[in-house]
């Protein structure tokens, strides 16, 4: 399983143990790791109370730790390369045995293949501790691929393929190290995030993106919320929060500074901004608690610990002025000790106006000013910038002058009259800055102490910063909320593909209907380019969509909970991956077949265009007649293709055969595409489509094909030269 789960709590991975209750996890990393100690809480903690502060010295006897250097990459890749699996085919080469594995995990996947290959090593050294009985070996039957229960499987190429995310990377990032020079390309992601406020709430949108969920509930909660935020109504409410988005920031690092006495006067501000923006969210909300499940859960997360924290810091700090603009400043009145040292330390100035006078009396005529300051670890000193062009430091020394060092053309002396003014003002200036730093230090280590109180709203308030920018874009490109079923339907009316309409402001929408009384196999036909392949991803991006609590680009839509998505729509060829473009067909065709549940959603476009008509064919209506063996189990089921099925081996009526509308001149015979689905079937019009060759190897071609489907007998060897020599071939260019 692949999914985004986030420090401290790690949520995904508690749910995960909890819902297989393992008898032994395994895992990379120190013990001291946050997800470490996250993975020994949830195993010692069987009733899911964890004890938050507590850490961990010692590991559970069911959980081992592994050192990365001893797996590295190579090693794992290389133990999942040569695995042999009882439930692969039999008599099997290497290449169809590492094909076949390619169908129930992602090789592509870093972590992935850390994981198996990590698991394998640890089964063999182990295995003989850990079978029932001395003789049993260390077999393994099957890779299982397994999804929390309350999201929605969807691999890595299905991702990519619905551009999800589109991370563009510029052809010279390797000079910035890599991720540095990347930015987001036309994307799911990019559209819905064009709102967000915040960097956490920008944050918190990808992870939403990254985890649809099934969960019918949480559905309902971003909806209720997202419904509430549009109303315009409520555009008060919904006015305020953004303002208080703008100043919350990631805590995270402030933290850290603070508590190693790193943070400086900017650091400070935007803590105590961003718990101002808290508390402010909470009074705003509270006419509306009943109105907004969300709501309720942010105010129930409030505690008054966080307003203690942001009267701390608002009595004790001075986060506008200090006596180094690097560092805040303590208020008066907090520390008696303090404000004493610090009325003494505001009249050094006065003093040090006037001992720079008595100074100047004393130096040549040609010297009208000097200054005197206080340095750190030197104590008082003289300053006197250059007086003339070839003046050196030596000429002052006759006057009591002692030379220290030059900087940017000034000379730094020690008089009689600095040590005099070391000895009555001494190291005062440090003496206030190290009691104003022991006081800050004691604020950090309280605020640092009630992080928690801070923590969870700011998420929550994150989470909110998400879901107005959805409610928002879902506004202005009038989408609609979606019902949500439990009848495994899928009812899509007009809906549109959110990023192919946003160039084109004429794009035809489309139906799609399957489940319940509609036939759940879709087998769509219809030329090239006439919007087979566009028609097949809005379809999953939409049904994707609802899954992550967005409103859907449609007239309205009815979609039930899936229990995966699964496609075959890219197959780029590469030699990085020795695969041709029909190998990795079959993989995704069977990760789907593998895979698949009745509730999932199966998307396959022109599959095996690699390969040779009949092969394909007879592989695609296996294929199909796998998912079709049961009347009730069959998955939603969309394929389109440029190939003639025989209706013979997929006579069931769970079978719905589609077309792609498009109109012929009555002169011409041009087509013109409609972009519309219609009931039916009709051909790829490969002939028509073909009007761009030489009208006379058109006319060939016709006829070769005739003679190849049967309608006319072969021609003779005589007949097939003269058609070389009468073709009239364009000239080629000088």
């Amino acid at each position: 399983m692949e999914t985004f789960d986030k420090a401290p709590k790690f949520f995904a991975a508690q749910a995960l143990i909890r819902q297989t209750s393992p008898k032994h996890v395994i895992t990379m990393g120190k013990i001291a790791e946050p997800f470490v100690q996250a993975l020994i809480g949830c195993l010692l903690n069987a009733d899911g109370k964890q004890e938050t502060d507590k850490q961990y010295v010692s590991l559970p006897a069911n959980m081992t730790l592994l050192d990365f250097k001893d797996f590295t990459f190579n090693a794992c890749l290389y133990r999942v390369r040569r695995l042999q699996l009882q439930s692969q085919p039999t008599d099997t080469q290497t290449e169809d045995r590492l094909n076949y594995i390619q169908t129930l995990i992602n090789v592509d996947s870093t972590k992935t293949v850390y994981a198996l290959g990590a698991l394998i090593k640890f089964l063999e050294q182990t295995w003989h501790n850990m079978r029932p009985s001395g003789d049993d070996a260390l077999i393994f039957l099957h890779i299982k691929q397994v999804a929390l229960d309350d999201h929605v499987y969807i691999d890595n190429t299905t991702f990519n393929a619905l551009n999800v995310f589109n991370l563009m990377r510029h052809d010279s990032a390797f000079k910035h190290g890599g991720l540095s020079s990347c930015r987001e390309g036309v994307s799911l992601f990019k559209l819905l995030s064009l709102h967000c406020v915040s960097q956490m709430g920008f944050l918190k949108l990808r992870e939403i993106l990254m985890s649809p969920i099934k969960n019918m509930n949480e559905l309902a909660k971003r909806y209720e919320f997202m419904d509430f935020i549009v109303d315009p109504r409520h555009t008060p409410i919904a006015t305020a929060i953004n303002a208080a988005l703008h100043k919350i920031t990631n805590v995270y690092k402030i933290f850290g500074k603070i508590k190693h006495s790193q943070g400086n006067a900017g650091h400070w501000r935007a803590l105590y901004g961003t718990i101002y923006a808290l508390l402010q969210v909470n009074e705003e909300i509270k006419p509306f608690l009943t109105e907004c499940s969300i709501f309720r859960e942010y105010h129930e997360m409030m505690s008054e610990n966080l307003y203690r924290v942001e009267a701390t810091i608002n009595t004790t700090l001075d986060l506008k002025v200090g006596l180094n603009r690097d560092r805040p400043a303590v208020k008066e009145h907090i520390d008696d000790e303090l404000d004493e040292a610090k009325s003494t330390y505001n009249t050094i100035q006065n003093r040090l106006v006037a001992a720079a006078r008595i100074v100047v009396n004393h130096l040549p005529p040609q010297l009208e000013e000097c200054t005197v300051s206080f340095v750190p670890d030197m104590g008082h000193i003289i300053s006197v910038r250059k007086w003339s062009p070839k003046c050196t430091p030596e000429e002052l020394l006759p006057y009591g002058c002692y030379f220290l060092f030059e900087s940017s053309s000034i000379f730094h002396y020690k008089t009689a009259l600095c040590q005099e003014l070391d000895k009555q003002l001494g190291d005062l200036p440090l003496v206030v800055q190290d009691h104003e730093n022991r006081i800050i230090q004691r604020v950090a280590a309280f605020v640092i102490e009630q992080n928690v109180f801070m923590l969870n709203p700011l998420e929550q308030l994150a989470y909110m910063d998400a879901l107005i920018s959805m409610a928002k874009v879902g506004k202005e490109r009038n989408y609609v909320r979606p019902l949500i079923n439990e009848h495994n339907m899928l009812e899509i009316k007009d809906g549109r593909h959110p990023l192919a309409e946003i160039n084109n402001e004429s794009y035809v929408p489309n139906h799609y209907m399957s489940g319940g009384l509609h036939r759940p196999m879709k087998i769509i036909t219809g030329p090239n380019a006439s919007g087979k392949s566009m028609f097949l991803k809005q379809v999953a991006l939409l049904v994707y969509m609802a899954h992550v609590g967005s409103y859907l680009p449609a007239a309205a839509a009815n979609i039930s909970m899936v229990h995966s998505i699964h496609s075959r729509l890219h197959a780029n060829e590469s030699a990085a991956l020795n695969m041709s473009a029909f190998t990795i067909d079959l993989i995704q065709m069977g990760n789907a077949l593998y895979s698949a549940k009745p509730s999932s959603l199966v998307v396959m476009d022109e599959f095996g265009r690699g390969t040779t008509g009949n092969v394909t064919k007879a592989l695609l209506l296996s294929a199909l007649r796998h998912f079709l063996h049961g009347d009730n189990i069959c998955p939603h089921v969309v394929v389109s293709t440029h190939l003639t099925l025989e209706k013979e081996y997929l006579e069931s009526p769970l079978v719905h055969f589609q077309k792609m509308s498009h109109m012929r001149h009555p002169e011409t015979n041009a087509i013109t595409f409609l972009y519309k689905i219609q009931d039916g079937e009709t051909s790829s019009c490969t002939f028509e489509m073909a009007e761009v060759l030489e009208p006379s190897i058109l006319q060939r071609a016709k006829e070769i094909y005739a003679s190849l489907s049967g309608d006319k007998p072969e021609l003779t060897p005589e007949e097939e030269e003269q058609f070389f020599l009468d073709v009239k071939c364009p000239p080629f260019d000088d």
